[in-house]
C-alpha cells in the first residue's frame, strides 16, 4: 500500500506556483503545492524516481490485489464504520456513545485547552484574552445529555473547545485557528448530544467530537426508521 501511494505520488508530482501575492486579509498567499527542498533522511534521490521501485519487484508482485475480499470487508468494519475508539476510525452514528469515553474525550479537551486560554497563549480573534465568562464554558463534566441525530444544512465549524469563536497563539497567525475542529458538510448528518449552559452544543460527527454555536442551521431530528 505504501508503494502505491508514492507511485501515485511520483506520477502526479508537478512544480507548484509562485505565490501570486497578499490575500484578502493582507497575509501573503501560499502555494497549494511545492517541492521539497531536500530529501528525507535515509532516503537516496534514486528512491525518488519510478524506476527504483519498478525495478524491486516482479510483474506477478506489482499485480497482486493488496486485499482480498475478506480483508477488504474486515477493514471497512474496522475502520470506515464501527463505534471504535481508534483515532482514525470513522464513527458509527446510529451506535449510542459511550458516556465514559465521552467524559475522558472532553475531560482531555478541556485540560489541553484551559490552561492555555487562562495564561493568555491562546487569544481570540482581536488578539485578547478570553474574559471569566467566556471561560466558563471550559469545565470538564459532561453537559446532560440528550442524544439526538440531526442533519447540517449549511457549512458549519466545529469548535475543538466550548467557546464560539476563533483561538489562535499569541501573537497571532491568522492561518492556524486552534479551535477548529473541522467543518461540517451541508447534508452532513450529526450526533448533538447536549446543550451546555453557556448555550453551545456538544456534538459528534462521523470523524470528531466539538461543540456547535446554539443557533446552527440543523434540520429537524432525523426519524428513528430512517437511522441506520
Amino acid at each position: 500500500m505504501l508503494l502505491c501511494a508514492f507511485l501515485l505520488a511520483s506520477c502526479n508530482h508537478e512544480a507548484a506556483p509562485e505565490p501570486t501575492g497578499p490575500n484578502h486579509t493582507g497575509a501573503p498567499t501560499c502555494p497549494a503545492r511545492t517541492p521539497a527542498d531536500a530529501l528525507l533522511p535515509g532516503t537516496s534521490a534514486e528512491q525518488n524516481t519510478l524506476a527504483y521501485w519498478l525495478t524491486r519487484y516482479t510483474q506477478s508482485e506489482l499485480d497482486e490485489p493488496l486485499l482480498d475480499a475478506d480483508e477488504i470487508a474486515q477493514y471497512d468494519a474496522t475502520i470506515g464504520r464501527r463505534p471504535g475508539h481508534a483515532l482514525y476510525s470513522q464513527q458509527d452514528l446510529s451506535v449510542a456513545a459511550d458516556p465514559l469515553v465521552l467524559a475522558g474525550d472532553v475531560r482531555e479537551r478541556i485540560r489541553q485547552l484551559l490552561p492555555q486560554v487562562t495564561r493568555g497563549e491562546l487569544v481570540d480573534r482581536e488578539g485578547r484574552t478570553l474574559l471569566p465568562a467566556q471561560r466558563a464554558g471550559f469545565v470538564e463534566t459532561l453537559p446532560a445529555l440528550a442524544p439526538s441525530l440531526q442533519v447540517v444544512l449549511e457549512p458549519t465549524p466545529l469548535r475543538c473547545g466550548p467557546f464560539d469563536g476563533a483561538l489562535y497563539k499569541s501573537p497571532i497567525e491568522p492561518a492556524y485557528d486552534k479551535n477548529a475542529c473541522g467543518t461540517l458538510r451541508p447534508q452532513e448528518l450529526i450526533e448533538l448530544l447536549g446543550r451546555t449552559d453557556q448555550g453551545l452544543v456538544l456534538a459528534r460527527s462521523r470523524y470528531s467530537l466539538g461543540w456547535l454555536a446554539g443557533n446552527a442551521q440543523l434540520s429537524p431530528v432525523v426519524p428513528a426508521a430512517l437511522v441506520g
